[in-house]
């Protein structure tokens, strides 16, 4: 009997059970992925099945930062394959910080976030920095 192969990316801890979606100040982009989708009109849809990795970095994984990561990551997924421009990654870094603050975390808390977010947050958003394709067994 030939090996079978299996085809998959490491890195995630949480997947979405049902779509989310929400408006944002992102406008007129028209992207399309199996799992996210950005309208022209900055509705943001990431799909039941998508997979993230929560907060990044030394943040545990709190219920106040589980819908501010989900979109972050959604959108630096974006960039990192080259479908939304990198000179939004000011503008998602404050929408990570608001939304932060809308589901409990202290403004300075979130403050603090979006400035780390700026100053060490760039690896992410890069298309090097795609998670690449694993082979098994």
């Amino acid at each position: 009997m030939a090996k079978m192969k299996i085809y998959y990316k490491s890195g995630y801890k949480h997947q979405l059970s049902r779509d989310y979606s929400e408006a944002t100040p992102i406008t007129g982009c028209n992207i399309t992925t199996l799992y996210i989708e950005l309208s022209p009109d900055g509705r943001l849809t990431l799909f039941a099945g998508y997979a993230w990795d929560g907060a990044s970095s030394i943040l545990p994984d709190l219920k106040c930062l589980m819908r501010p990561s989900l979109k972050h990551d959604g959108f630096y997924q974006l960039m990192r394959e080259g479908l939304l421009d990198n000179k939004y990654r000011p503008v998602v870094d404050a929408i990570f910080a608001s939304d932060c603050c809308v589901d409990g975390v202290w403004p300075w808390l979130a403050s603090l976030f979006e400035t780390c977010l700026r100053l060490f947050g760039c690896f992410a958003s890069k298309a090097k920095n795609r998670r690449i394709e694993i082979c098994a067994p």
